[in-house]
């Protein structure tokens, strides 16, 4: 069996990478340049391609049994999934996992994701839906514009939401690979607990943050994902993303452990927060 990465450089997409490697799965990824090669393992085999351009994906697509579709968002997200799948099916690909987002549906600007999972499912081909909540390492990215402003930009509601570790994201889509249990499924990807940031980031040592519960920019993003993060946050504070028992216990079934909390993703990522923590 081998399987083909689409997204591979992308935080998930190393990741999965990576145990697909120690699980010893054959594995082959599409890079949009040759000096992206030397990212990858020797025994990870590259193939050139762009997912706008579909004339170049033939060559990647051969020979595979299984796509994990993970491309990251982009304002041509859903060009770019349509034309993975229809690349897929010209070849004959058996399963695809596909990343796509937590109660993706009750968030509007992310009609792209829904366009692709319904694509997806009228294909013949078999699937599996992962659908992660925000993850963790949302911060490490952002965690310049913490320490520059002193607050956390995450903009959610007292609520909070189940934000999820990316490594729990790989291990789900992981197991969705290389097994068929999960064929025909939606799998929610969910953090063990309600948090908000700025409550979280005490549990490392600091005093707790001030929160930013009514706004939601980071100045120092590309303009699109500025407008795309304020889009999804907003939706949270006005419709609400709750995170119901049951998902927490799917979840945990097909992790076959708890997910990691965000203390634990704290916990493993100290160095990155210092800062942070220092303003406290």
């Amino acid at each position: 069996m081998k399987t083909l990465v689409i997204g591979g450089t992308g935080t998930i997409g190393r990741l999965v990478i990576d145990e697909l490697v120690q699980q010893n799965v054959s594995v082959r990824v599409l890079i949009t340049s040759p000096e992206q090669a030397t990212l990858f393992p020797n025994d990870v085999e590259t193939v050139v391609g762009h997912l706008e351009q579909p004339a170049t994906l033939p060559k990647a697509f051969n020979d595979i049994d299984t796509v994990a579709l993970l491309n990251q968002r982009c304002p041509t997200e859903g060009a770019q999934g349509q034309y993975a799948i229809a690349a897929a099916k010209r070849a004959g690909v058996r399963k695809m996992v596909y990343l796509s987002q937590y109660k993706v549906r009750r968030i509007p600007h992310l009609k792209a994701k829904v366009i692709i999972e319904n694509v997806l499912t009228q294909t013949g081909m078999e699937f599996v839906m992962i659908c992660p909540t925000l993850v963790y390492q949302n911060d490490l990215i952002i965690g310049s514009s913490i320490a520059s402003y002193g607050i956390p930009p995450q903009p959610i509601d007292d609520q909070g939401v189940n934000r999820v570790d990316a490594r729990d994201v790989a291990d789900a889509t992981v197991k969705a690979i290389v097994t068929d249990e999960f064929n025909g499924l939606s799998i929610p990807l969910v953090g063990p607990q309600s948090v908000r940031v700025a409550q979280s980031d005490d549990q490392s040592g600091g005093e707790p943050s001030a929160s930013t519960n009514n706004s939601a920019t980071d100045q120092s993003l590309a303009t699109w994902l500025v407008e795309d993060w304020r889009k999804t946050y907003q939706c949270m504070l006005e419709e609400g993303l709750q995170v119901s028992a049951d998902d927490v216990a799917f979840c945990t079934d097909v992790l076959e452990r708890a997910p990691r909390s965000y203390a634990d993703f704290l916990a493993d990522h100290v160095p990155a927060f210092q800062p942070i923590l220092e303003l406290a």
